[in-house]
C-alpha cells in the first residue's frame, strides 16, 4: 500500500480514472472535478504528483472538443475504489 499524500471530499469532487488510449489502456491518471462550477479540477498521477487541470480543462473544452471526446473517462465506484491507492490518494 503506499503512502497517502492527498485527501479528496468525496461531497466535493466527481472522481474519474482518465485513460489515454481508447482501445489499449495506457497512462492511467484520476481527475476530480469540482461539484461546483467555482471549485477546480485537480489531475493527480501514479508517479505521486497533483496538477491543477482547470485552466487546461477549459482551454480543452474550448479549442479540442473531438480530441476531448476521445479520452476515456471512468466514474470512481465501489468496484474500481481501490485503484484510488495508485494515486496515493484517500477519500474523506
Amino acid at each position: 500500500m503506499q503512502e497517502v499524500k492527498y485527501f479528496i471530499d468525496h461531497r466535493q469532487y466527481r472522481l474519474y480514472i482518465v485513460w489515454d488510449g481508447i482501445r489499449v489502456r495506457l497512462n492511467p491518471r484520476l481527475l476530480a472535478v469540482g461539484r461546483h462550477p467555482s471549485y477546480p479540477v485537480y489531475l493527480y498521477t501514479r508517479a505521486g504528483h497533483k496538477f491543477d487541470f482547470t485552466v487546461r480543462l477549459a482551454e480543452l473544452r474550448a479549442k479540442e472538443p473531438d480530441n476531448l471526446k476521445r479520452v476515456q473517462y471512468t466514474p470512481i465506484t465501489a468496484d474500481n475504489k481501490h485503484l484510488l491507492s495508485h494515486f496515493y490518494v484517500k477519500l474523506v
